[in-house]
């Protein structure tokens, strides 16, 4: 939903190109995402939050490249619109993100050690 209505703002309301609105989305988001992951999702422990930013920093770094390629190809090459492009974009990344974080990021080992 942050993704979404950022990149629709930025590309509509200020007219930015698309792939920058839905790079700049796909940071925003990540900043709460990780917020809400190590608060609420995971929960937080005391003495990782480096450390779990510093490996959720890294998966977004590869959801960036995912999400821009993604929007890139099916917009450029696969004639598809921004939006429809983003949703699915925003799919794979989920996927990848949510994987990603519960293994790496945001791992049961940490909980354990709480």
């Amino acid at each position: 939903l942050i993704d979404f209505s950022l990149t629709w703002l930025l590309y509509n309301g200020l007219g930015l190109n698309g792939l920058i609105s839905s790079s700049l989305g796909f940071l925003f988001s990540s900043i709460c995402n990780f917020l809400l992951n190590n608060y609420w999702t995971f929960g937080a422990v005391n003495g990782e939050g480096t450390k779990r930013f510093i490996r959720f920093v890294c998966i977004c770094a590869i959801g960036l490249l995912l999400n821009t390629a993604t929007v890139y190809v099916l917009t450029h090459w696969g004639g598809l619109g921004l939006y429809f492009s983003k949703l699915i974009a925003v799919v794979v990344v989920f996927n990848w993100s949510f994987l990603a974080s519960s293994l790496f990021a945001f791992k049961p080992s940490d909980a354990i050690r709480s």
